[in-house]
């Protein structure tokens, strides 16, 4: 036997040892980096979700008030609700309707820091 048929020599063997290690690391961040980006996901939809709810509740409710309403759900997303005449004086004085700014904010902590998102629409309401 020759010594060319021997075998592999120890460093061969650690050199492969380093490429596999060095391949699992990226791949391994790779998958890490994927599930970050599902779970902003999620929570950014969820985010969305309950921000639409809010609006949808605050164009129903009847009679319109003025003021400002807070709140979290689980999982963290905070959320407030803010009611406002629209206009100034004048304006006002001289619309046949009421009009009302309404604002819904949700704010959730998320793997780049603190994310928010709001909607403002305004709600015509019999004076």
């Amino acid at each position: 036997m020759s010594d060319k048929d021997r075998g592999f020599t120890l460093i061969e063997v650690l050199i492969a040892l380093v490429i596999l290690a060095g391949s699992l690391a990226v791949l391994l961040a790779a998958i890490s980096f994927a599930l970050d980006r599902r779970r902003e996901a999620r929570a950014d939809q969820a985010a969305t979700l309950l921000l639409q709810s809010l609006m949808t509740r605050a164009s129903t409710e009847r009679p319109v008030q003025t003021g400002e309403t807070s709140g979290e759900v689980p999982g963290g997303i905070h959320w407030d609700v803010r009611v406002s005449r629209y206009g100034s004086q004048n304006d006002r004085a001289s619309w046949p309707v009421n009009a009302y700014s309404v604002r819904a904010s949700v704010r959730w902590h998320g793997t780049s820091g603190v994310r928010e998102k709001s909607l403002t629409t305004l709600r015509i309401a019999p004076p």
